[in-house]
């Protein structure tokens, strides 16, 4: 292409651009008239038609639709095609309208543009056409394309845009209401604008929210010239009148509110605009729960509590809240007002944990957008503290031992015990002492018993007093464990002259009751002497006599009692005596021997008359009765020289046991003299010597005593029935006296060296009489023992003699007629034998009272042989020749039986005399009773029997008859062993500590050795005697097997405790059965409470325990 046709193409482009400016001005100009003339009219319409929000909404959209449209099309189409955006006029459009301007140069321009087209095409001549483009481009080089736009006709719209704008300018400056509320309105479309009224409403709430759930109380006021008479509120399609206040002020209430309320008020037709109460949401805590991790020495089990926040949980209880929660980002509790613990959170979880050592009151608090630190919640846990163990504790003194005490005591925790401790203060070192007591600590409340020997602890006479308490200890894991300590006891050790008094005290009540038992003895013998009298002389009713009958049977009945009584007491005073004193060994052995001779002060035989006289209370008979009251005669008569020998005895022991004490309290005396002789000698100052003075003038004082305690023992001694030979001593006390005085005298003087040199003197000689107060006692004792052995001696040949005469006189009634006048002479013979058994009696009571081996074997026989001889006395005279003769067996057996059992004494006595001799001072105490003798003499007896069968045998079958005499020899010799034998099981059964097996063994004994005595009192001999002879044995050798294990087992025993009854203390309280129960009511308790309700359970067994 030539260069023409570019510049005709430049041309043509300067025009399509003129043409889009053209268009893009009268498009701002009509636009801008739209928009004005838009604004004018709707804000006109606005202002007078007070649209509704949602119109003025439409409106606003629509205009907002309109304008957008408007500068679309009329602005910015115009402005992309300026710049060659989008789809534009084309050259041959523009040559058109260029045309169309110009008609002179027709389709010239239009033709142009076309040979331009066809320039290329090979079928035309380039040359040519290029020629004919040039011819044309010069034809139109003076048209000026651009005139072709006329921008004149532009002015026509901009008139109509000022004119527009004019008016509305006019229209502002009259009425600018129109343009400031119409287009207000219009702008804000969601905005209510009341219609202009007489008055207006106006809200006096702060603010239009409100929490979720709760009331909202609506305030408004009217302003204006006009106020109607009521309000009414519209919401959710209703209208509800308002409550008036005032004339102008109304309220209305909102009820539990859960959701957001749009509203308006009306009123004489007139609408405020709408109003919307918001919500909003509380921070909420849905669920939540607490769970206890409960210390383990309590014993409680874990829990877990649900939607409650006041719980009782023990101390150190670590607890952990955790809360389900709404609309919440934040969780606190707060402890008493003052400690602050922020929740943990895990999605809508938050989770708190806190370990409590004491009570306390805690608020949870909540927070989220709307509420900060909302107290949610308020509650209390109320932590139990492991409260101190309580103890309470009261002691018995022993009935026996003084220096015993018993304690009885209850303890208790609220969960658990560990220790248990008994706690006393050496007087003398101050060292605090402590003793573990076993308890069972799974239970928290229980009683417990205890008893302790209070001579373990080292006192003197200025230091006797014992301080001691019970100590209890819990079992607190949290804040360690705690103690709490009884009442503060204290103990007396007692002194020695305390011990004595008790001592003394303790003898008088045994001598009372025996002189009472002796009284009483002696008035049954009386009533039974007057009722037989009355018998004889007068005729009594049946009913008189059955009641004298009762009224002796009752006294006899109190007898037994009181002998009972006097058997304990004496029992008592013996082990109180030993407990308080040390004793030797021969003063326990005399103990002992009166206590053995007081225990079986009732013999066997004698309860059986008393039984059999109490039958005559059902049926009296007065033969029986006779017969019955004689024999009570002798058994009354011996039971009275009886208790008279023991009574003796009981004031010979009190005695020796005096003089003793006397010879002890000499020795401790001349201890403390030599003591003071050495602190005098090692006194300086003048302050010590007057306090040596002081402590001597004691010492002389303490001397005095015993001189007068003395003399009151010689007193004493004169009002026996056979005295001791004791001597004054009187010349040795004036010595020591003199002495005493006289190192008293020095030491005021201030001579301590003499004063020293008296007291030595004094001490050696205070010794001196106490040992020679020893050697009379021991010469006292040797010379009686020599005189009992010789008066011992003379009885038993006495006792030969008797038994001999006996023998010889039952041979020749064995061969004579009670009608031959030899009979008389064999009536007269017995009563003389009689009588001189009245002379052995007495010798033998007077040995008895100083000698109690001699009274615990003689009392049987003795009474067995009186009433034998009174009854073969009686038999005789009524010429009973066959019951003589049986009573005359019994009356030789009796007497050799007691014959052999005083040789057996005379033994013991021999041994002990020459073991004293011999410097031991001991003497065995005699064993009559063991097994293996036992056993021997069984044995021998055994084999005396088969060798009887044997001959009687031999007799039978060579027709001849055993020496009738030999057998009733040999019968009587066996039924004096049996009779010894019979005794040695009564004093074994009667001995205390016998197992009970060994003690059934003997009974069945027993059993069988009387009725080997009735066969051979009958002369029955045969094979049943041999057998049960053997079964005696056998029973003997399970017997000494059963004791054998059981001293065993009490020598295993002994190493674990001497004093077997401090191994159970609770024996020794009253009420101890209910006690008991206590124990199996705290400890077998299985029933399950909670914390409160168990320890109003452990008070009240507590409480009745104090009771």
């Amino acid at each position: 292409m030539t260069n023409e046709y570019n510049i005709l193409i430049n041309k043509l482009d300067s025009f399509i651009k003129k043409y889009y400016k053209n268009q893009l001005i009268r498009g701002v100009i009509f636009s801008l008239t739209i928009y004005l003339l838009s604004y004018l009219f709707f804000s006109f319409a606005e202002y007078f038609g007070h649209f509704s929000s949602s119109i003025r909404t439409l409106i606003f959209y629509g205009l907002l639709a309109v304008f957008l449209l408007v500068f679309y099309k009329y602005i910015l189409i115009p402005i992309l095609k300026l710049y060659n955006i989008g789809n534009r006029i084309n050259h041959v459009q523009a040559s058109e309208i260029i045309s169309n301007h110009f008609t002179e140069i027709k389709d010239k321009l239009h033709n142009v543009l076309e040979l331009a087209l066809i320039e290329n095409n090979n079928y035309f001549s380039a040359e040519l056409i290029q020629a004919s483009i040039d011819q044309k481009i010069t034809e139109l080089k003076p048209v000026p394309f651009v005139s072709a736009i006329n921008a004149k006709n532009n002015y026509k719209y901009f008139r109509y845009f000022t004119l527009s704008l004019l008016f509305i300018i006019l229209i502002y400056i009259v009425f600018p209401p129109i343009f400031t509320e119409g287009s207000q309105r219009l702008i804000n479309y969601n905005t209510y604008y009341e219609k202009e009224a007489p008055f207006k409403f106006i809200v006096l709430n702060d603010s239009l929210k409100v929490r979720r759930g709760n009331d909202f109380k609506l305030n408004v006021k009217l302003e204006g010239n006009t106020i109607p008479n009521n309000v009414s509120i519209s919401y959710k399609g209703n209208n509800f009148f308002m409550e008036k206040i005032s004339n102008i002020e109304y309220s209305y209430t909102f009820k539990s509110i859960n959701n957001p309320v749009s509203f308006n008020f009306t009123s004489n037709d007139v609408m405020s605009q709408d109003y919307k109460i918001e919500i909003l949401s509380p921070p909420i805590i849905l669920d939540f729960k607490i769970e206890a991790d409960i210390p383990e020495y309590t014993k409680e089990e874990n829990k877990v509590y649900k939607n409650t926040g006041d719980i009782v949980v023990p101390c150190g209880t670590k607890l952990k809240w955790t809360f389900n929660t709404n609309d919440i980002d934040d969780v606190k509790i707060i402890f008493n007002d003052s400690v602050k613990f922020n929740a943990n959170k895990d999605s809508k979880q938050f989770s708190i944990e806190k370990k409590l050592m004491q009570s306390v009151n805690y608020e949870i608090v909540a927070s989220n957008g709307f509420f900060k630190n909302e107290s949610i919640l308020r509650y209390t846990v109320n932590v139990i503290p492991d409260l101190f163990p309580t103890i309470k504790a009261l002691g018995v003194n022993d009935s026996i031992n003084r220096k015993v005490m018993y304690f009885k005591g209850f303890v208790n925790d609220d969960y658990g015990l560990s220790v248990l401790n008994f706690v006393y203060k050496n007087p003398i070192s101050e060292k605090i002492e402590k003793i573990k007591i076993s308890i069972n600590t799974n239970i928290a409340s229980q009683e417990f018993y205890y008893a302790f020997d209070f001579s373990k602890v080292e006192t003197d006479d200025k230091h006797s007093a014992v301080e001691y308490y019970f100590e209890i200890w819990d079992n607190d894991q949290v804040n360690g464990n705690k103690s709490s300590k009884s009442n503060m006891f204290e103990f007396n050790v007692p002194s020695v002259d305390e011990i004595r008094k008790i001592e003394e005290e303790a003898s008088k009540n045994v001598e009372s009751k025996i002189l009472e038992s002796q009284k009483l003895a002696k008035d049954i013998q009386n009533d039974i002497n007057k009722l037989r009298e009355q018998l004889i002389n007068k005729n009594l009713t049946e009913w008189e006599k059955n009641r004298k009958v009762e009224e002796i049977a009752k006294k006899q009945e109190d007898l037994m009692k009181l002998l009972n009584q006097v058997n304990q007491d004496n029992q008592l005073k013996n082990q109180l005596s030993n407990s308080l004193s040390e004793q030797e060994q021969a003063m326990i052995e005399k103990q002992q021997q009166i206590q053995d001779l007081l225990e079986n002060i009732m013999t066997d035989e004698m309860k059986q008359l008393l039984e059999e006289f109490n039958k005559l209370m059902e049926e009296f008979d007065k033969e029986k009765f006779n017969e019955l009251s004689e024999d009570m005669k002798m058994s009354y008569e011996d039971l009275s020289k009886q208790l008279e020998r023991d009574l003796e005895m009981l004031k010979k022991m009190e005695q020796e046991q005096k003089i003793q004490n006397k010879i002890d309290d000499l020795k401790k005396l001349s201890d403390e003299q030599k003591k003071l002789a050495e602190e005098t000698e090692k006194a300086k100052s003048k302050e010590e010597t007057e306090k040596l003075a002081e402590d001597q003038k004691e010492l002389n004082d303490e001397l005095k005593k015993i001189e007068e305690d003395y003399k009151e023992i010689q007193k004493e001694n004169q009002e026996l029935d056979q005295p001791s030979d004791l001597k004054s001593f009187e010349e040795q006390f004036n010595e020591i006296k003199n002495e005493m005085q006289e190192s008293q005298e020095n030491l005021s003087n201030s001579k301590n060296s003499k004063a020293s040199k008296n007291q030595q003197q004094s001490s050696q000689k205070m010794e001196d009489l106490a040992q020679q107060m020893q050697n009379m006692m021991q010469q006292n004792q040797s010379q009686q023992q020599s005189e009992n052995m010789d008066d011992l001696r003379q009885i038993i040949d006495n006792l030969i003699t008797f038994s001999f005469e006996q023998e010889a006189l039952m041979s020749k009634l064995n061969n004579i007629s009670f009608k031959d006048p030899k009979y008389k002479e064999i009536i007269t013979s017995q009563l003389r034998i009689s009588d001189n058994f009245e002379i052995i009696k007495d010798s033998l009571n007077a040995l008895a009272m100083r000698t109690p081996q001699i009274s615990a074997v003689i009392n049987k026989e003795v009474l067995a042989i009186e009433m034998n001889l009174n009854k073969t006395n009686t038999s005789l005279e009524e010429n009973r020749k066959n019951e003589s003769a049986t009573q005359q067996q019994y009356v030789m057996t009796s007497a050799n039986n007691l014959a052999l059992l005083l040789s057996e004494v005379l033994k013991q006595m021999q041994q002990q005399a020459q073991q004293q001799m011999q410097g031991s001072g001991q003497c065995s105490k005699p064993k009559p009773g063991q097994m293996p003798g036992m056993k021997q003499s069984q044995q021998s007896l055994k084999t005396q029997l088969e060798q009887m069968i044997e001959q009687m045998k031999k007799g039978q079958g060579q027709g001849n008859k055993m020496d009738k005499n030999a057998l009733n020899k040999q019968i009587g010799k066996m039924l004096s062993e049996q009779e010894k034998f019979s005794k040695m099981l009564n004093d074994m059964k009667s001995k205390s500590g016998i197992s009970p097996d060994a003690a059934k063994k003997l009974d069945e004994i027993s059993k069988l050795n009387e009725q080997n005595q009735r066969d051979l009192v009958n002369k029955n001999i045969s094979p049943q005697l041999l057998k049960r002879q053997e079964q005696i044995l056998t029973r003997l050798l399970e017997a000494e097997n059963s004791e054998y294990e059981r001293e065993i087992d009490k020598k295993r025993e002994s190493k674990e405790g001497k004093n077997e009854k401090i191994s159970n203390p609770s024996q020794f309280f009253q009420y101890n059965s209910l006690n008991l129960k206590f124990n199996d009511l705290l400890n077998s308790s299985q029933i399950e409470l909670n914390k409160y309700y168990q320890d109003k359970y452990q008070q009240y067994i507590g409480n009745l325990n104090d009771e």
